[in-house]
């Protein structure tokens, strides 16, 4: 027989294995795996009611950044609608393409008036005509039925400018025009591009 001093101090042994199994267990995560069945019935509980309340907070986790998602995208879209409701809504003169066109107009016939008069036919005409087309495009289109109709004016009038910048450039090639004025009038010309071709795309895009 073992001395009584040695059994009390093999028993203190087992209890500090015991007790560090189990840090060793609780601090384990559940992926899946079995307990081993010498840990007591208790902590294999409590793991496993653990595990559940994990698995229950990462689903509403995933559920709400599904929900906040949708709401983002709803809310991305309701603001794409409203933008288009309020671009394409009153009467062409209403329209900032047309405003912006008008205006790019005006500005063409002042520095055409100092072009030489053997062009009154010539460039001057050309210039004049294809800036007076863009908001003319522009107000016929707006007074159709359809979008569809919209967007088929809408498509030309980039076109047009796309003309009376390359005129402006063929002015200032024969010096009919300074590098000021033509580059002034050439940035018009791409502002009113770009404007115009956002209208574009809001008229063709699906309202749903």
């Amino acid at each position: 027989m073992r001395p009584p001093q040695s059994r009390k101090i093999t028993s203190r042994n087992l209890k500090l294995r015991v007790q560090q199994r189990a840090i060793n267990i609780h601090g384990q995560k559940l992926n899946g795996t079995r307990l081993r069945a010498s840990a007591p019935g208790f902590l294999r509980g409590y793991l496993a009611l653990r595990g559940f309340y994990i698995l229950i907070a990462n689903i509403r986790i995933f559920h709400i950044s599904i929900v906040t998602y949708i709401t983002a995208a709803t809310m991305s879209a309701c603001v794409i609608l409203r933008r288009r409701a309020t671009e394409l809504s009153g009467t062409y003169k209403d329209l900032e393409a047309w405003q912006r066109a008008m205006a790019l107009v005006t500005e063409i016939y002042r520095e055409t008036a100092q072009f030489p008069r053997e062009e009154m036919f010539g460039l001057t005409s050309q210039m004049r005509r294809a800036a007076i087309s863009i908001p003319s495009n522009i107000a016929e289109g707006k007074g159709r039925f359809s979008d569809r109709e919209l967007g088929q004016f809408l498509a030309i009038a980039p076109r047009l400018g796309l003309r009376v910048a390359t005129q402006t450039a063929i002015a200032l090639n024969l010096g009919f025009l300074t590098d000021a004025q033509a580059a002034h009038l050439a940035s018009k010309c791409g502002e009113l591009g770009r404007l115009l071709n956002g209208l574009f795309k809001a008229v063709r895009k699906p309202a749903a």
